[in-house]
C-alpha cells in the first residue's frame, strides 16, 4: 500500500507528463496548484480556444475508479450486487486521461476519451465482472469500489485527435 504523499506524486506525475504530450504536440497546456474541481489541465491552441482535462494516474496496470454508483445505478439484492442503468454523466463530453507510469525504462502510456466513453467501458467491465462473481463480491459484499484494467482502455490509447477535435468545434470569438 503506497502512502498519501506516494500517490500524490503519482498523480502529479501524470498532470505534469499530460502537460508535455501536449506541449510536443503544439498546445499550450497548464495544470493548477492545488485541486481545482473537475479538471487538472487546462489546454489552449494557437487561437485562444480552451479545453479542461481531467487526468487519473497509475504506477501499475489497473485504476481505482472509487464509488461505481456514480457510473451506474446499484442495487442489492441479499448479497448480490445488481447493476441497474447506467448514470447519466454531469460532463460527459470531458476529455479524460488515464497516464500509465512507465516502469523500468518503459514508455509512459496515454489513454484519452471522453467520460461518456469511460463511463460505457466501465459499467461493460462492471457488468462482465458480476456475471463471473456471480454477483457477490468475494470480500465485502456492499463495497462499491470497483478497478479497471489498463488492457480495457487499450483502444483509446494515444487518441489525442480527441483533445484537437473538440479544440476546432469551439469557435475562437470571445475568447480574449
Amino acid at each position: 500500500m503506497r502512502s498519501g504523499r506516494s500517490n500524490k506524486c503519482v498523480g502529479q506525475a501524470g498532470e505534469f507528463l499530460v502537460c508535455a504530450e501536449l506541449g510536443k504536440r503544439g498546445l499550450i497546456a497548464t495544470l493548477f496548484a492545488g485541486n481545482v474541481p473537475g479538471f487538472d489541465v487546462l489546454v489552449v491552441d494557437e487561437k485562444l480556444r480552451c479545453l479542461p482535462v481531467q487526468v487519473k494516474t497509475s504506477s501499475g496496470t489497473s485504476f481505482i475508479t472509487g464509488d461505481i454508483g456514480k457510473y451506474v445505478e446499484i442495487k442489492y439484492r441479499d448479497k448480490r450486487l445488481v447493476l441497474g442503468e447506467p448514470v447519466a454523466t454531469k460532463y460527459p463530453d470531458l476529455i479524460r486521461v488515464y497516464v500509465v507510469l512507465g516502469r523500468g525504462g518503459e514508455r509512459d502510456r496515454f489513454f484519452v476519451l471522453t467520460e461518456k466513453e469511460f463511463c460505457d467501458v466501465l459499467v461493460a467491465n462492471l457488468r462482465e465482472w458480476i456475471v463471473r462473481i456471480d454477483g457477490v463480491r468475494p470480500r465485502n459484499p456492499r463495497s462499491t469500489h470497483s478497478v479497471i484494467s489498463m488492457s480495457r482502455l487499450e483502444p483509446f490509447e494515444d487518441r489525442w485527435e480527441l483533445v484537437f477535435h473538440r479544440l476546432a468545434q469551439q469557435s475562437p470569438e470571445g475568447r480574449l
